[in-house]
């Protein structure tokens, strides 16, 4: 009973911190975007509206920026910016209020990682809600969902923690840490492929630091990898989009698209 309490308490104390961090942005009943906030969320439209006709959303989408085909934003994974921005359209006739209700969510989930990896390094209440608060209320994590609009690096910081509580875990010799890894890592290639790449090359400095410390064992390293195949399950579908783009276009950076069309086959 005591354990059910202290778990709504925790609930209901994310979600009015999620609404604290989000409310400003809304507070004049409109939401200032950026040019990625624009891509982003005309992407998610226009995977709201193929979802609800029952089909997979295209690679190109059609809607925003004057109707042109906007092949570059698939190269962005949808699939976890999906989980919080689209079902609340389902759900909410108003898309203001389904996009303040995604934004909730996404400060909730953060919280909720945050304090899964704080549950683990300390058994001091005051410290785990204060580490958590402080990952959900700093600046970076903040700038990232209201003034750059980075949709899909903000879902990136969302899922890290839970990469870092898998590593802690499978040290201390619990294969919990294998679910736990694999969940964190599979969303961040559902979310934002740089940070996957970030993410990748800090567990494996890690792990060479281990290694370098003789610290590291066999079973520890065929967690690891259990939890690197269970990554790449949970981001295939994902991985494979990105791949498909890749080899079916010519992509240039910015300063070369002035004098390269950046596209072929159709796209």
């Amino acid at each position: 009973m005591i354990k059910r309490y202290k778990s709504w308490w925790l609930l209901a104390l994310f979600f009015a911190a999620s609404v604290i961090m989000t409310y400003p942005a809304f507070s004049g009943h409109f939401m200032k975007l950026t040019m990625d906030g624009g891509i982003h969320l005309s992407r998610m439209e226009s995977i709201f509206e193929m979802i609800k006709m029952g089909k997979l959303p295209p690679l190109v989408n059609f809607i925003g920026l004057g109707n042109h085909g906007n092949a570059f934003n698939g190269m962005y994974p949808w699939v976890s910016m999906a989980i919080f921005f689209v079902l609340p359209r389902f759900f909410l006739t108003s898309p203001m209020y389904a996009l303040f209700a995604s934004y909730v969510l996404i400060n909730i989930a953060t919280l909720f990682n945050a304090y899964l990896l704080t549950r683990e390094l300390s058994k001091d209440t005051r410290i785990r809600l204060f580490a958590t608060l402080f990952y959900g209320f700093n600046a970076y994590h903040l700038t990232l969902l209201f003034s750059r609009n980075a949709v899909g690096e903000a879902l990136a910081y969302t899922f890290a923690p839970l990469v870092l509580l898998g590593c802690f875990q499978i040290w201390r010799g619990r294969t919990r840490g294998i679910l736990h890894i694999a969940l964190g890592m599979g969303m961040i290639a559902n979310s934002h492929v740089i940070s996957l790449f970030l993410m990748v090359l800090f567990l494996v400095v890690l792990e060479f630091s281990r290694l370098i410390l003789k610290k590291i064992t066999w079973q520890e390293i065929i967690n690891f990898v259990i939890a690197g195949g269970l990554a790449v399950l949970i981001g295939f579908y994902s991985i494979t989009n990105i791949i498909k783009i890749s080899r079916a276009n010519h992509l240039y950076t910015r300063e070369k698209i002035s004098t390269h069309s950046g596209f072929r086959d159709g796209y």
